[in-house]
């Protein structure tokens, strides 16, 4: 399978280790790794590897945990081999010196050290069931298995069995999801009639199946020129205009600014409509390293948010302009411009969940009076309190919602009602797990618009369950 050269996760993972490892490093890794790093030794398939023949570096894809041998699970858990690196997919173990090694309890490391104890806990059991000696210590029940393994019983490919089973069956629930969502596509997203806009009560609300099915989305999708598909990403894309033409009709000729656009879509739409648009993104210099260039999460030339299949390049021009912002300090300049305002899934990428919501409340002042604000964000709809704050991307739950709303009432603004109802039909119930192909977690230019992936509304990051939630405000 080739190296995913547009994922940034993937990207991020190999920069570091082009950094840390040193020439005659060997690095135990998925396989698609071989493609870019000639050091490799691939863990693609449930293959004995023994570390102590020189592994220095061990990559873990914390969707593909149960793919790798159970001796390596055990030098991780005591200690031999130490986490240097870890975001949203990969965790990079090293047994370097301590010297710089991550704290156990680092964000994008806790589902990591949770799977860890799954892993062995379930071996534990099977090996107690395998012995027949349930009284038997962990340590002990090692021991034995080895012994018996010696004895010509049950033997390390066996037990690679258990653990294999483990992950068939978390995809075979994955694959069972994904059709599923192909099925519903063919019977409840049929686009054959011209769909007309239609102003209906949006709240502030959370991405749901029923959301996909409706008249008004596949009206948005019909203006983007795509086939609406289950996945959250296009949710927020027709979530946003429509909450736009819900306020002001369809008559009006509006000014409108993006925050953090990317490479989306829906600055074409806009200019396709006569409106003017400000797109901005960071300056380039300051995305330098973070991946979002590569993956195509960040414009840095206007050119990159036109689309010519929505509009044409002379009334694009026209109507479209590039400023660089930092969505941490808008610029005053900015004040009191705009009709409306929106972000895509970029307040999460802040630096912390209180910057996240100073950006919805500073978003505000670029608007006029009667404009709107209307942002999407990662939401985790859990009521536990564990989520992911002060990290390159963090998670928002229900109480950051109320606070920030509560916030803005207070200060005059009126806020749609928040409604965190996730949904009930099944593809609301469906949680993507990884290892995540490309297109599922973000569209690319390149790919939103053509993926036959449909099955994204829910997923789990770093092990919480996780969907899109859109927030709209209203400046008397």
């Amino acid at each position: 399978m080739a190296f995913p050269d547009n994922d940034r996760y993937w990207i991020d993972t190999v920069e570091f280790l082009r950094r840390s490892t040193k020439a005659n490093d060997k690095v135990l890794a998925p396989r698609e790794f071989k493609n870019v790093i000639s050091s490799v030794v691939s863990y693609d398939s449930f293959v004995y590897v023994d570390l102590d023949e020189g592994i220095q570096w061990i990559v873990v894809h914390k969707g593909m945990m149960e793919c790798i041998e159970y001796s390596i699970i055990e030098k991780i858990k005591n200690g031999d081999y130490l986490p240097f690196f870890a975001n949203e997919v990969f965790v990079v173990l090293s047994d370097r010196s301590k010297t710089n090694s991550l704290e156990k309890d680092t964000m994008h490391l806790q589902s990591f050290w949770k799977t860890i104890g799954s892993i062995k806990k379930s071996v534990k059991e099977s090996v107690k069931k395998i012995t027949n000696k349930p009284e038997l210590s962990e340590e002990n029940s090692i021991r034995s298995l080895l012994q018996l393994s010696k004895d010509g019983k049950p033997n390390i490919n066996e037990l690679n069995t258990i653990l294999r089973d483990m992950k068939a069956i978390r995809l075979n629930i994955k694959n069972l999801g994904y059709e599923l969502a192909r099925d519903l596509r063919r019977t409840n997203l049929d686009m054959d009639e011209n769909f007309s806009f239609q102003s209906v009560n949006l709240q502030s609300k959370a991405t749901t199946q029923e959301d996909v099915e409706s008249k008004w989305l596949k009206y948005w999708c019909q203006q983007l020129k795509i086939d609406p598909i289950y996945h959250r990403k296009i949710w927020e894309l027709c979530y946003v205009p429509q909450a736009i033409y819900n306020h002001f009709g369809v008559s009006r000729k509006l000014s409108g600014i993006g925050f953090g656009c990317g490479q989306e879509p829906l600055p074409s739409l806009f200019a396709s409509m006569g409106w003017k648009i400000t797109v901005t993104d960071l300056h380039p210099d300051k995305v330098k390293g973070l991946g979002w260039m590569e993956t195509g999460q960040h414009t840095n030339m206007l050119d990159q948010a036109f689309f010519a299949d929505i509009v044409n390049k002379e009334t694009f021009t026209e109507n479209v302009s590039l400023k660089y912002v930092d969505m941490n300090e808008i610029p005053e300049d900015l004040y009191d411009s705009y009709d409306f305002c929106w972000s895509i899934c970029a307040l999460e990428h802040l630096g912390s969940i209180k910057n996240g919501l100073n950006f919805i409340e500073n978003s505000l002042k670029v608007l006029k009076s009667g404009g709107i604000a209307v942002h999407t964000t990662e939401y985790n709809y859990t009521n536990e309190p564990e989520t992911i704050d002060n990290w390159p991307t963090v998670i928002f739950q229900n109480h950051h919602f109320e606070e920030i709303s509560k916030r803005l009432v207070d200060l005059g603004y009126q806020v749609a009602e928040l409604n965190f109802d996730v949904g009930s039909q099944p593809l609301d119930r469906f949680i993507d797990i990884p290892p995540f192909a490309i297109g599922e977690g973000w569209l690319s230019k390149d790919t939103w618009g053509n993926t036959n992936q449909g099955a994204h509304l829910k997923l789990s990051v770093d092990g919480y369950p996780c969907t899109c939630f859109g927030l709209i405000i209203k400046k008397n």
